[in-house]
């Protein structure tokens, strides 16, 4: 669908068809425009953007992939750019800043007004994976001494909250110590204080602290805005559910991608040698570990050579390990990542996947050695044989957990992103490992 609407674009485009353009513009909502974007060149990219209405190409700049389209934010008119960025939220335009070129920026921030270009200095001060790097400064402070009446003229003076139906409190020293909910003040007395309606049990994030981290939090307590304070406890912005959204979502396709060896910009990518050299590198793993196991297998030649029917069982054995292997690594990744799982219960956390693998290799282990007596019946090494194959599965799968398990929790404890340990590296592990247990198991009990 994005490829069809991208190309009546461009027809429209090649045509001169200005009229039907502006009214394609108008049916399209600026975040189904921006997906046409990676199907689009440079100057398709301009030629739609001038004919943006201000509202459509402001919407357009609050949803827009800034990283990815950073090429076509430097190629906008520093003006227009200007004052587009004084009229959308104030993390949107920090991340559109961000990626520009200093120079632009610098050429861009002459042309804003005051207030919004401070605002957006103040803004880029603060790293991005921090809790500052993702708040915006558009929310609603009222003090504690205050009466009902002068805390909704106060509200009224600032329409441009993110969050309009919670106000944040602070004391005399501008520190924050509870919020207020829109409804409270509605309802409640006209002379009444603020103190005495604010919910004064606020759970709040630094600006240092790491944005997963305050994501994490949000989910936790079911918030729909946490505060961020400074050193001093005073209140400097907010971060938004919907952008705590975003934010999850991000890293959940990042986890994604990584844990199969290759990169989100795939989906958008119609080179197939950028595709093929984004996958190499992992492959290559995969080839190597391929390699490890031939010089395995070799090693064991003789016994393979005296026991044909030990090859039938290997892609069995290895497949089974490799599932286990992923279907922990998925668990264990993914606990991470939402706060479930802590590396301090390590050691709680691979003995809990162990004996899940035992169990579940015990169980395989005795099917396929029922179905091996029932194939190979006749064998001068039956019974030896179903004993063999139900050892090698259930080791290779015992293997495979706790490979699964503590890989993750041992990278994550060293500061390595854990989803990098997926993929080929621990199922090229599990193989190598998986079937020397196998042919050694083989070995002792059949000679």
């Amino acid at each position: 669908m994005p490829i069809k609407l991208a190309n009546l674009f461009k027809t429209h485009l090649r045509r001169k068809r200005i009229k039907e353009l502006q009214e394609l513009l108008r049916q399209t909502h600026p975040t189904d425009l921006v997906k046409l974007f990676p199907y689009l060149s440079l100057e398709h990219k301009g030629s739609i953007f001038d004919l943006l209405a201000p509202e459509e190409a402001i919407g357009l700049l609050s949803v827009i992939d800034v990283r990815r389209e950073k090429r076509f934010l430097e190629s906008l008119n520093d003006e227009r750019l200007g004052h587009l960025l004084e009229k959308i939220p104030p993390d949107k335009r920090t991340d559109i800043l961000k990626v520009l070129s200093s120079e632009k920026k610098e050429r861009v921030f002459s042309l804003m007004e005051e207030e919004p270009r401070q605002e957006a200095q103040e803004l880029l001060h603060y790293r991005d994976n921090t809790a500052g790097g993702l708040m915006t400064s558009d929310f609603l402070v009222v003090g504690e001494d205050m009466t009902v009446t002068e805390a909704i003229e106060k509200l009224r003076a600032t329409p441009k909250a993110e969050i309009p139906f919670w106000a944040y409190v602070v004391n005399e020293k501008k520190e924050l110590v509870g919020l207020v909910s829109l409804r409270k003040l509605v309802i409640a007395q006209p002379t009444a204080r603020i103190r005495e309606l604010m919910f004064r049990d606020i759970v709040s994030v630094t600006t240092s602290t790491d944005q997963v981290e305050a994501a994490r939090i949000v989910a936790k307590y079911n918030l729909l805005s946490i505060p961020v304070v400074d050193e001093r406890k005073r209140p400097v912005g907010i971060i938004a559910v919907d952008d705590v959204i975003d934010l999850v979502e991000k890293k959940a396709t990042e986890d994604m991608f990584k844990m199969a060896g290759t990169h989100r910009d795939e989906m958008i990518s119609r080179s197939v040698f950028h595709i093929a050299k984004v996958r190499l590198p992992w492959l290559f793993a995969a080839w190597i570990g391929g390699l490890a196991s031939l010089f395995v297998i070799g090693y064991f030649e003789p016994t393979l050579s005296k026991i044909v029917a030990l090859a039938c069982f290997i892609p069995v054995v290895l497949g089974m390990g490799g599932n286990a292997g992923v279907q922990t690594l998925t668990v264990i990744v993914r606990g991470l990542a939402i706060g479930q799982i802590d590396v301090s219960e390590l050691g709680r956390v691979v003995f809990q996947e162990v004996r899940v693998g035992l169990i579940l290799g015990l169980i395989y282990g005795v099917l396929l050695a029922i179905f091996s007596l029932f194939r190979f019946r006749g064998s001068e090494y039956i019974p030896m044989l179903g004993l063999v194959v139900g050892l090698g599965i259930c080791g290779s799968m015992l293997i495979a957990t706790l490979i699964g398990a503590s890989l993750p929790l041992l990278l994550k404890k060293l500061g390595v992103d854990p989803a990098i340990s997926t993929g080929p590296f621990v199922t090229t592990s599990i193989d190598i490992l998986g079937v020397g247990w196998y042919f050694i198991i083989a070995t002792i009990l059949l000679f």
